[in-house]
This record gives C-alpha cells, structure tokens and sequence, in this order.
C-alpha cells in the first residue's frame, strides 16, 4: 500500500512488528487478554484501530459510538493511563 511506502523505505522489516490482537470493543478491557494487554502496555507505541461492530440491528449512532468513541477512550483509559 502506498501509505507505508515511507516507512518501507526506513525500514524494510517494519511489516514484521504488525500484530493483529483479539478483542471485544463491547467486553471490559476491550476484551483483550491479560497476555495482550501486558504486550500493548510494555512494547507498542503505535495502535491501528480497526474493530467494527457487526451487530446491523443496532442504530446507526450506537455503532458510530460504539466502533470509535468507547473503543478509543477504552485504549487510553486501559493502556495508556495504566502504563508506566
């Protein structure tokens, strides 16, 4: 993909350290696993959020919340206030 042509460019490797990590946006502690969280906390500087809900029964404005606002203050509030 071109957005990481950049990066490619200073660092060949860089698609070795991306890790896809299991959850529920909708579970405490985005439902991540205790093993997860310790990674995220210890060793990442740099999250791509991609979790999406899948329930299309639900209003639209819960989804938008749900996928990004919960889901955002979720990372801050468990992974980055606790790190450290």
């Amino acid at each position: 993909m071109q957005i990481f042509e950049e990066l490619r460019k200073r660092n060949p490797e860089f698609d070795t350290k991306i890790k896809a990590v299991e959850g529920d946006m909708m579970e405490h502690n985005l439902g991540i696993s205790h093993e997860d969280a310790e990674k995220l906390r210890n060793n990442v500087s740099i999250v791509f959020h991609s979790a999406a809900t899948v329930r299309f029964d639900e209003p639209l404005r819960y989804d938008v919340y749900a996928a990004n606002i919960k889901t955002y203050n979720g990372l801050v509030r468990d992974f980055i206030l606790t790190s450290g």
